[in-house]
């Protein structure tokens, strides 16, 4: 991942507070911002809430809205 994009990843996570709740929006936003969910944000959204990569695989890959 490059430095920009590490940088809008970052800036999606100081919006939120680390909780496990905020999986989804958290998601949907870096989807937003990057048109997929590149590896290293599931990286870097798995340590922030303290989570599994393979939970937010899970995740991910259950709802449509999320590729």
């Amino acid at each position: 991942m490059d430095e920009l994009a590490e940088e809008i990843l970052r800036e999606i996570l100081s919006f939120y507070r680390g909780h496990k709740r905020e999986l989804i929006p958290i998601l949907l936003e870096v989807q937003n911002n990057f048109g997929y969910l590149p590896k290293e944000a599931i990286v870097l959204v798995a340590d922030f809430l303290n989570l599994s990569e393979g939970h937010i695989y899970s995740v991910a890959s259950f709802y449509k809205r999320l590729r």
